[in-house]
């Protein structure tokens, strides 16, 4: 995932269209990365605050890897000071990550078949299952999920979760399109969908495959994973809903979907 180089483009052209900052559009950079550990020379550091953990903590870190620019929350700008690169206030970044992502790596999504597959249970079959079916029907394809990513047939390049952040995934399925895959089959995990890590993304179908108890330290409860789950496929980023009828919890959201008016397949 880290040795993925795009084009460099100025950082005015990846900015959010109403940013206050001041910025030379002869100031280009290489790459975007919310983890400094894979900054590189020019890369773009988002000094994101997170849950847990503080973006802001490891900005010496990124200058130190060679980071052009550094954005943060314009609530955190007052507390950086005294860097030799510049630092750009932007309000809300977390909401314009997904937008900063797709300018840089100009949507890869948009050019590709994207199917998301979650569930408690058989995300990975299911993904694999799909990128064959594809694949033989003469369709390049690529999976996306806990096992890594990369084109079917390939060795796949490990991220070290279900569903990578938002700012790799769109660097993940950029490499992807340009490596000439048609159908991009993703495992999104519960996680993924709370953190918004799927932002931006727009699904062609989403399938559902099961909802039993997992991730109850996270969720806190039953129901809240469920309705987790469930939010993908109600949501605008799914097209087509694909679910396993014979779940209890399935079924319901059938009813939901089909409330909503939304094409809904199921299957049993």
């Amino acid at each position: 995932m880290d040795t993925y180089s795009p084009h460099p483009k100025p950082l005015v052209s990846v900015l959010p269209q109403h940013h206050n900052a001041s910025v030379s559009d002869q100031l280009l950079v290489s790459d975007v990365q919310i983890d400094s550990r894979y900054v590189s020379p020019g890369a773009l550091f988002i000094a994101l605050q997170g849950k847990s953990d503080d973006g802001a903590k490891y900005i010496a870190d990124a200058v130190e890897n060679g980071a052009a620019a550094v954005l943060v929350d314009e609530s955190r700008v007052a507390s950086i000071f005294n860097l030799e690169i510049p630092v750009i206030a932007v309000s809300r970044l977390k909401d314009e990550l997904p937008n900063i992502a797709m300018r840089f790596f100009g949507k890869p999504a948009a050019s590709m078949h994207l199917v998301g597959v979650t569930g408690t249970n058989g995300k990975s079959s299911i993904v694999s299952f799909i990128a064959q079916l594809n694949q033989s029907a003469g369709c390049p394809a690529a999976t996306v999920g806990t096992l890594g990513y990369g084109l079917l047939g390939k060795p796949l390049c490990h991220t070290g979760m279900t569903t990578p952040d938002v700012v790799s995934c769109h660097r993940i399925l950029a490499e992807l399109r340009d490596e000439r895959a048609t159908t991009v089959a993703m495992e999104v995990s519960s996680h993924g969908i709370d953190q918004q890590r799927i932002a931006g993304l727009d699904f062609d179908v989403c399938i559902l495959s099961n909802i039993t108890r997992d991730h109850l330290d996270y969720h806190g409860s039953f129901e809240a994973y469920a309705n987790v789950k469930k939010s993908l496929l109600l949501s605008e980023q799914c097209g087509v809903a694909v679910v396993n009828y014979d779940d209890p919890e399935c079924r319901e959201l059938a009813q939901q979907l089909k409330q909503q008016g939304k094409h809904c397949v199921t299957y049993s």
